[in-house]
């Protein structure tokens, strides 16, 4: 009997397969190009076959860098030029697809000339003022558009989703949550935030939908009544954009065995057909 053509992946090979893209962003004014830690995790060993690498375009301009593989941080160099040579005047979310051979990553730019970069230091505790329904808003000259040529992720394997209020929540969607002209931050419930990620300050989103492996900065707040809470801002804003929320979706939220990968499906309400009865 001929054998078959098709080859099953291990279950390392699989993850790896799911870790193979990542988004990032290219400063201007910066050398260093973050590398999403899950990719880090399943590529080290192709990664340090060589410490150089290229950045193609989808119009087939590439642009050498170098990769900085520490075992805390990890990021391609210099980011000067790869932004000088790919006409980058802002800072530029883009999205690469990684080629093992010769280390190449093929570059999907993110259009949406209108977003809004967050910089932040992790390290501080960031104190903001954040409304009573969770908005942030632009002023009235400023939009965001909604991204839509970042892939889905289809096959990441989502554990079941358990609503303890500390380890899994949801979040129903509102008419003020869906509007796309304001950035929307993540309120984290009261005992994710205290047990759960308590010193943190950030966490990357395991997801099936679009913007697998992004981080989210995990920025501290007071209400007017001294209550201290914590929520994703950064990244968490872009998260909501690219993946067009609409009244009445739930979102699931569910930590696993590492508080740093936050799990997030999202059940797209069910669009009733309204039955029109003739009368006689």
């Amino acid at each position: 009997m001929a054998s078959s053509s098709s080859k099953r992946l291990t279950r390392s090979e699989a993850q790896r397969q799911r870790n193979k893209s990542f988004q990032t962003i290219v400063y201007p004014t910066k050398d260093k190009i973050k590398i999403c830690p899950n990719f880090k995790e399943a590529w080290i060993s192709q990664l340090r076959q060589q410490s150089y690498g290229w950045i193609e375009h989808s119009n087939g301009q590439r642009c050498g860098i170098f990769l900085c593989l520490d075992d805390v941080d990890s990021y391609m160099t210099p980011g000067r030029v790869v932004a000088r040579e790919f006409g980058f005047r802002e800072p530029t979310q883009v999205f690469l697809d990684y080629e093992v051979f010769d280390n190449v990553f093929r570059m999907t730019i993110i259009k949406n000339e209108n977003c809004v970069i967050v910089s932040s230091d992790d390290s501080a505790e960031e104190q903001i003022s954040i409304s009573s329904d969770d908005r942030v808003e632009f002023s009235s000259d400023e939009s965001v558009g909604v991204i839509s040529d970042i892939p889905k992720f289809t096959n990441i394997k989502m554990h079941e989703f358990v609503d303890d209020r500390r380890y899994g929540w949801k979040l129903k969607v509102s008419k003020a949550y869906a509007d796309k002209t304001k950035l929307q931050v993540l309120h984290l419930p009261p005992e994710t935030s205290k047990y759960v990620l308590r010193g943190r300050s950030h966490v990357f989103i395991e997801t099936p939908h679009r913007f697998n492996g992004i981080r989210c900065t995990i920025t501290k707040a007071k209400r007017k009544k001294k209550i201290k809470e914590r929520y994703l801002t950064e990244g968490w804003y872009d998260w909501v954009r690219g993946n067009d929320l609409q009244e009445g979706d739930e979102l699931q939220f569910q930590f696993d065995y590492d508080p740093e990968i936050l799990q997030v499906r999202i059940v797209r309400r069910k669009k009733l057909k309204r039955k029109f009865r003739e009368r006689k």
